[in-house]
């Protein structure tokens, strides 16, 4: 199955960002500038915990890197497709640092 690259996205547009609350409970928030300022996701739970922090903020970060995940899978698929517009090497290159900053390396 071949994946159309001019649909219409239908998610809020990228990038999206984190924002630490600092509060005990919805310790995490992801937003983007186009909404406003008003929240993607809330990552809730118990942050009192350190692990359970760490695991919110891993989170947070999965969630905000969202739209650049789904752009680095949209030129995978059309270099797979022969349609890319990028040869290997960029996309490569644009995947890994979406990983990186995906796990907090950025």
């Amino acid at each position: 199955m071949k994946m159309v690259m001019t649909d219409k996205i239908e998610h809020t547009p990228g990038p999206w960002t984190i924002h630490d609350t600092k509060g005990r409970h919805a310790r995490y928030r992801v937003w983007s500038p186009s909404t406003g300022f008003a929240s993607i996701a809330t990552i809730d739970g118990d942050s009192l915990c350190s692990k359970a922090r760490k695991n919110q903020e891993a989170n947070a970060r999965l969630i905000a890197s969202a739209p650049e995940l789904l752009e680095v899978c949209q030129e995978i698929a059309a270099l797979a497709d022969g349609q890319g517009r990028l040869n290997m090497m960029e996309v490569a290159g644009h995947a890994r640092q979406v990983i990186s900053k995906t796990r907090g390396k950025s």
